[in-house]
């Protein structure tokens, strides 16, 4: 006795699969773009950052007349704003609280961006710190805080590969 239903198993055709492939082949097509567009919104998100950490750095020195930096741990890509004291050593510069200003470490916060590269004002590579002098123009000082004159080179932070920071040795300018 027949009760009118087939014996064959229901399965998909190789037409049906085509399609399908075909459809994850064009979103995945579509999604890589997206990815990639997302990771150099963060370098400049990054690099908008570092800019303007050292717009405040340039600022507090010339505000308050003592001179204030931007350490950069070019390994980690942690940034922290520094000052010295006349007489004293670099600490970090104290917020209008009178709390040390945060520690920003840009691969937390624009998750991707790295610090590619960083040339210090004295020429030399690596981490280190970009002082501003009180007239705004940066200037080279010794790690116990000692002044040890102006800025012989450009500084420049690559943040990622190409998204680059530049302070200009004998205007401080920040581009």
């Amino acid at each position: 006795m027949s009760n009118g239903r087939s014996n064959q198993r229901g399965a998909f055709t190789i037409l049906e699969l085509m399609v399908v492939v075909l459809i994850v082949a064009i979103l995945s097509a579509s999604a890589i773009p997206a990815f990639e567009q997302v990771r150099v919104c963060r370098q400049a998100a990054a690099r908008g950052e570092v800019v303007s950490l050292l717009r405040s750095a340039r600022a507090h020195a010339m505000t308050l007349g003592d001179p204030c930096g931007l350490e950069i741990d070019a390994d980690g890509g942690r940034c922290a704003l520094l000052t010295i004291a006349p007489g004293g050593e670099p600490q970090p510069l104290l917020d209008a609280l009178g709390s040390a200003d945060e520690v920003i470490e840009l691969g937390v916060a624009y998750p991707g961006a790295t610090v590619g590269s960083l040339t210090l004002p004295d020429g030399s590579s690596g981490s280190g710190v970009i002082w501003f002098s009180n007239t705004g123009t940066p200037e080279l000082h010794e790690e116990d805080g000692e002044y040890a004159g102006p800025a012989t080179h450009d500084a420049e932070i690559v943040i990622g590969d190409t998204d680059a920071v530049v302070v200009q040795r004998n205007t401080g300018q920040i581009e």
